[in-house]
C-alpha cells in the first residue's frame, strides 16, 4: 500500500542562528592591517584584494575573517570596493595610548550582539554558562554557542573590557575619553564627597597644561580603573600635593586615622 503524501514526514533542518564575530578581535585587526601594507587602505576592488591576499577560489578563513571585520567596524565594503574605516585607522595609527584604548573598545562594542551582551552584563562576572545563554536568550545556532562565547571574552580581554576574572566592565571606555580633556596632574574618579574636602585652591579648573610628561593607571578592587598623570616640570612641592589628596581619600574612608595624617601634612600642603 503506498503512504499518501500527507504522511511524509517532514525534517526541518537546524537553523544557523542569528550571527557573530566568527574571528577576535586581535586577528581582525591584524587583517585589515595586512590589508593595509597590500593594497593601501581606500577603495580597494574586492577582486583585487582577494588577489592580494592570495586567496585561492573561496577561502573561509578570509572570508569569516572580512566579515567579522566589517561587524567590529573595521571596514567599509560598498559596491565591491574596500576601504578601511576612521575606526581601524585610529587603532592602526592611535594619536595616544588612550585614544588607542578607546578605539578597541569602539571595535568591541560594535556587533549588534556584543551590544545587547554588553548592556545585560556590564559591571558583573560573566557566567559560566554563557555559552547556553547565547543559544537560549540571544538566539545564536547550537553549534555555535561554544564558539560564540569564547571569541567574545578573548576579544573582550584584548579590548580591556574585561579580565582575568571575566568580568565584563565599559567603565574604562567612558574613563578614557574624559581623560582627553585633562592635562594637568589628577585623579581620576574620585567621589564628589572626597572632591568637597579638598582646599580651595586644588578644586580649580584645570589649566591646560602641556601634554608631555608621564602617566600611569590604577586598578582598584571594585575593577574600575583611575588614572594619574604626571606633566613635566613636576616637583617636590607637588608631590605633597598629590600626597595631600590621597590623604584625603584615606580620610573618607577611615576618619579617625586620616584626620591624624592629614593635619600632620596639611599646612605644607595647602
Amino acid at each position: 500500500m503506498q503512504e499518501s503524501a500527507d504522511a511524509t514526514i517532514k525534517v526541518k533542518l537546524p537553523s544557523r542562528g542569528r550571527s557573530y564575530p566568527r574571528e577576535t578581535l586581535k586577528k581582525c585587526i591584524e587583517f585589515v592591517d595586512e590589508i593595509r601594507k597590500r593594497c593601501g587602505a581606500e577603495n580597494i576592488s574586492y577582486d583585487v584584494l582577494e588577489k592580494a591576499m592570495g586567496v585561492q577560489k573561496r577561502s573561509s578563513t578570509f572570508e569569516k575573517r572580512f566579515a567579522a571585520s566589517r561587524q567590529f567596524n573595521l571596514i567599509d565594503f560598498n559596491v565591491n570596493k574596500v576601504s578601511l574605516t576612521i575606526l581601524a585607522k585610529s587603532i592602526l595609527f592611535p594619536v595616544s595610548e588612550d585614544a588607542k584604548r578607546k578605539a578597541l573598545m569602539d571595535a568591541f562594542k560594535s556587533p549588534p550582539l556584543y551590544k545587547e551582551i554588553i548592556e545585560k552584563y556590564n559591571g558583573v562576572i560573566l557566567p559560566s554558562s554563557l555559552p547556553n545563554i547565547l543559544y537560549l536568550d540571544f538566539k545564536l545556532a547550537e553549534g555555535a554557542k561554544e564558539d560564540a562565547a569564547d571569541i567574545f571574552i578573548t576579544s573582550g580581554k584584548y579590548a580591556g573590557v574585561i579580565n582575568g576574572e571575566n568580568r565584563l566592565s565599559t567603565e574604562l571606555l567612558d574613563f578614557a575619553a574624559s581623560t582627553t580633556d585633562n592635562k594637568g596632574p589628577a585623579i581620576e574618579a574620585i567621589p564628589d564627597p572626597v572632591s568637597r574636602q579638598l582646599p580651595q585652591k586644588d578644586t580649580q579648573p584645570l589649566q591646560d597644561f602641556d601634554d608631555t610628561g608621564q602617566s600611569f593607571t590604577l586598578k582598584f578592587s571594585s575593577g574600575r580603573y583611575a588614572k594619574i598623570f604626571i606633566p613635566d616640570g613636576f616637583t617636590k612641592k607637588d608631590l605633597t600635593k598629590l600626597i595631600y589628596q590621597i590623604n584625603v581619600l584615606r580620610f573618607d574612608l577611615d576618619e579617625q586615622e586620616g584626620s591624624s595624617i592629614i593635619s600632620d601634612i596639611e599646612e605644607e600642603a595647602i
